[in-house]
């Protein structure tokens, strides 16, 4: 496996599950023990040591910056269109209202309580 950056590597090792943390500055792997790293990773991981660390450290202390990696999205979303999404009008942040919409029973519910409080609404 051929990685050009280290993001394409932590990405490929968090697809399988295998995690990278680093600890008294030290390099750590977790991951499961069904998965086998394969031997041109680990060379990569092993070449890259120092720069792995760098990168987690500093991701650490900005974790608020949020790349379209670490959305999951696909490699044709740059963080330049994530950026600009985000700033956008359209994207607000959703609430359970916008993901479920009532049953009608649960809007006659909803418009009796509202109306009436001393209405019956709960089992």
């Amino acid at each position: 496996m051929k990685f050009y950056n280290i993001e394409q590597a932590i990405d490929f090792l968090k697809a399988n599950e295998v995690f990278l943390f680093v600890e008294k500055n030290k390099l750590g792997i977790k991951k499961k023990d069904s998965f086998s790293i394969p031997d041109d990773v680990l060379l990569f991981l092993k070449n890259n040591k120092q720069e792995l660390i760098d990168y987690i450290t500093n991701k650490k202390l900005f974790k608020s910056v949020k790349s379209a990696g670490d959305y999951g999205l696909p490699k044709e979303i740059t963080n330049a269109k994530l950026s600009n999404f985000i700033n956008s009008p359209l994207h607000r942040q959703k609430t359970i209202d916008d993901l479920y919409l009532l049953t009608p029973l649960q809007k006659g519910f909803s418009y009796h309580n509202r109306h009436d409080k001393e209405s019956y609404t709960a089992q």
